[in-house]
């Protein structure tokens, strides 16, 4: 009976845990709200575009698709400020199709991961979200300018 019980209790507890983990990991302290841009092309279009100026801006593909309407990027790992610290950039897009059939909404979130010592506390880093950033108009920007269409904010 006891080991049943225990069985029964070790599997909601671990039944719990990808929740929890989900909301610990995609919590970012002071998260702005995204950027939202519109574009006239259809969501595949967009997204095909918003792929190819991933490199353009210096960031690498990680996951996503067109058929998800999602787009995750990180940038490469950089010096920080001080002395044995680091900092990279992450990129979420998300792309919807406007009801009447115009266009494609784009949301962007970017955010910072800095890491203050990378010898003694590896994983470690503080991640805070970005906005009104120069990298938000230019990587809307090479969307436009892989559609063939001009951006403006």
């Amino acid at each position: 009976m006891k080991l049943s019980f225990l069985f029964i209790f070790a599997l909601v507890l671990v039944a719990g845990c990808e929740d929890i983990s989900d909301t610990i990991h995609n919590y970012v302290p002071n998260k702005p709200e995204p950027s939202v841009h519109v574009f006239n092309a259809d969501p595949r279009r967009t997204y095909a575009a918003a792929k190819t100026a991933l490199e353009q801006i210096g960031f690498h593909y990680v996951s996503g698709g067109p058929a998800t309407g999602r787009l995750y990027a990180i940038s490469d790992v950089s010096a920080g400020d001080s002395q044995g610290s680091s900092h990279q950039y992450t990129l979420t897009a998300t792309f919807h199709a406007l009801i009447d059939g115009s266009g494609t909404d784009v949301t962007l979130n970017l955010t910072e991961v800095i890491e203050a010592d990378t010898q003694k506390h590896q994983g470690m880093g503080t991640e805070a979200g970005l906005k009104d950033t120069a990298l938000v108009n230019i990587y809307y920007r090479a969307i436009a300018q892989n559609l063939g269409l001009t951006y403006e904010r």
